[in-house]
């Protein structure tokens, strides 16, 4: 009776032994996948930041230039300016003018300041010029104004003959107006505020 039972107690000895292989099997594997997945995921972050040094490197002579660049304009807007901001430096540059181009600057009269709404980052003075000289040297002295002395715009020209039969000069009323700006950087919240954000910190907020 008892041999018929053998095969069947040895087939169940096989199938838990290899239920027990399997389940040693399964035990190692999920780790080992996991691991794999992890190793997978790390190369990949790495050559992705790889990637994106790669690039930087490519574009860091690019924003190095358009900074430089950047910086220069800002000087030059600032030198500009400096006739606006400084009443010595705007008188000495029209006596440069006048003296380039014959003319005779008798009068220099400011007539105002005012700042523009942008945060005080733009201001114009306007001034009252009263220059003698031949009508020609005028056309070039009041092409230069707007050429020669900054941010400067002509606003009105009012040319009458001098009262002197021995010369043929003009006496020229003229109204100039003058802008400084500031091209120093912007915060990012003023921006933003500009803009109107709601998410923007409220001023004195960082």
């Amino acid at each position: 009776m008892s041999q018929p039972d053998a095969p069947r107690s040895m087939l169940a000895e096989g199938v838990i032994a290899l239920a027990v292989c399997v389940g040693a099997y399964m035990l190692g594997l999920e780790p080992a996948q996991r691991e794999l997945a992890e190793a997978r995921a790390a190369i990949e972050q790495r050559e992705s930041t790889a990637a994106e040094q790669e690039r930087f490197r490519e574009i860091l002579p690019r924003l190095s230039s358009r900074l430089e660049s950047v910086r220069q304009t800002g000087e030059r807007i600032d030198s500009a300016s400096e006739p606006a901001r400084d009443q010595g430096r705007l008188y000495a540059d029209l006596s440069r003018l006048a003296f380039e181009h014959d003319v005779r600057l008798d009068r220099l009269n400011p007539v105002g300041a005012s700042g523009i709404n942008d945060g005080g980052r733009t201001m114009s003075v306007g001034y009252d010029l009263a220059v003698v000289g031949m009508y020609a040297d005028l056309i070039g002295f009041l092409q230069a104004l707007e050429s020669d002395a900054g941010f400067t715009r002509v606003r009105s020209v009012t040319a009458t003959p001098v009262m002197d039969p021995s010369q043929e000069a003009v006496l020229a009323l003229i109204r100039t107006e003058h802008f400084a700006f500031d091209p120093s950087p912007v915060p990012i919240e003023a921006l933003l505020a500009a803009e109107g954000d709601p998410n923007a910190p409220a001023e004195g907020i960082h």
